[in-house]
């Protein structure tokens, strides 16, 4: 903050929805359209918060008009520049009845006026986050936890303007880094509660991120709460897989499991109980490559006792001829009728995009070429439209006897 002396000073809350304001730092916060004698546009509210996000500088006519009146969206851009100017001077008016003139013209641009300070709380939030960054190595962890508290959520939730959205995607991206600084440096501390308490913020804020699930099933695994570990990996699995198609990466499973070893090691009864109440789901299973090979290595040592044949099946969707790469949703679609024409439990595993291998087991090589033909007919038969190609290699899963075994 500078060190000029205002006579009055306005604080501006932007992050989480629409516009917050107060004219003290412990005055309660008031909100646009709820104080306002009546509610506000959704037009002029963007128009507002635009000079607010802007106010360091003087705003010309020209760019207010390319920015909400681009081209030729209106006959008069600049009648409806003054108009829009007009009811928001009156807004303002409104909000602050004690300060007059708050929005200035001079030569065609517009500023705030110049005894009047406004603050704002992303201005406060990038101001902390850029100093952390700065100096990381003098930054307390305590600090960045309060700056990582003016982020109460994304930037104007409330408007969907185009011109918004590269400033919104700035300081989500400021805030998810910054959360992982603060992450790194109560982990090196041991202070699990902190930890917990930042995940479980920055999680509702942006569940895909993998390193809020990570620290925060360590923390609850450290503090004896692995039950609640587990359901935090049931959570992050479930939304990684209906919002992406994904599955868990190596560390979540391997913080899994050391939450599963966890709950009552030394209980065998609930140990079975647990292991024997799994709700089973009537499709193939889904899995990640380095769970897929554990699979695979033991349904090869059951192929020794029970001397049955396996098969691996790696199936890749192609794109058509011409077509220089194959459109999403048909990668999209090849998982879907894999995990629902497959039998139940056969496990799969995604290689690369629109590529996957399948554990047939107690299947021949001929087996799996029927399998694979029952699952090209359902491909084409649910997507008649789709111009994909299903190509497939089909390999018999190999003993590999240990060294010095002739049998």
């Amino acid at each position: 903050m500078d060190d000029k002396t205002y006579e009055n000073c306005i604080y501006f809350k932007l992050f989480g929805g629409g516009i917050a304001y107060r004219c003290s730092e412990d005055a309660e916060w008031e909100y646009l359209n709820k104080s306002t004698a009546s509610g506000a546009g959704k037009k002029l509210t963007s128009f507002l918060e635009y000079l607010i996000l802007n106010h360091g500088k003087d705003i010309s006519s020209e760019e207010l008009i390319n920015v909400f009146w681009p081209e030729d969206s209106s006959a008069d851009p600049g009648g409806a520049l003054k108009y829009t100017m007009h009811k928001t001077r009156s807004l303002l008016a409104q909000m602050f009845p004690h300060i007059e003139n708050l929005l200035m013209t001079h030569r065609g641009h517009y500023t705030w006026k110049a005894d009047v300070q406004l603050v704002l709380d992303t201005e406060l939030f990038e101001e902390g986050c850029v100093n952390a960054n700065r100096c990381s190595s003098s930054v307390s962890s305590q600090n960045l936890m309060k700056v990582l508290e003016l982020y109460s959520g994304d930037l104007l939730t409330n408007n969907d303007a185009e011109w918004l959205m590269a400033l919104r995607i700035y300081y989500r991206t400021l805030y998810i880094d910054a959360c992982k600084s603060v992450l790194e440096m109560l982990s090196a501390e041991d202070r699990w509660i902190d930890i917990i308490h930042v995940c479980e913020q920055a999680y509702a804020k942006d569940p895909i991120v993998e390193e809020f699930t990570s620290y925060m099933m360590t923390g609850l695994i450290a503090i004896g709460q692995a039950e609640q570990a587990i359901a935090q990996y049931e959570a992050y699995r479930a939304y990684i897989w209906t919002e992406l198609n994904l599955v868990p990466s190596e560390q979540v499973e391997r913080l899994h499991t050391a939450a599963v070893d966890a709950i009552h090691a030394d209980d065998a009864t609930d140990i079975v109980r647990m292991l024997t109440e799994v709700e089973a789901e009537n499709t193939a299973f889904l899995c990640s490559f380095g769970v897929f090979r554990n699979i695979t290595v033991l349904e090869a040592r059951h192929m020794m006792r029970n001397k049955e044949a396996s098969t691996l099946l790696v199936v890749k969707a192609e794109s058509a001829r011409g077509e220089r790469s194959l459109p999403t949703t048909d990668i999209r679609r090849l998982e879907k009728i894999l995990l629902k024409t497959l039998r139940a439990g056969d496990p799969v595993a995604r290689l690369n995009a629109g590529s996957y291998v399948v554990l047939l087991s107690g299947a021949t090589t001929e087996n799996a070429r029927t399998v694979m033909e029952r699952i090209d007919r359902a491909f084409h038969t649910a997507y008649p439209r789709s111009r994909a190609h299903l190509d497939y290699r089909v390999y018999p899963l190999q003993i590999c006897h240990p060294a010095g075994n002739n049998t």
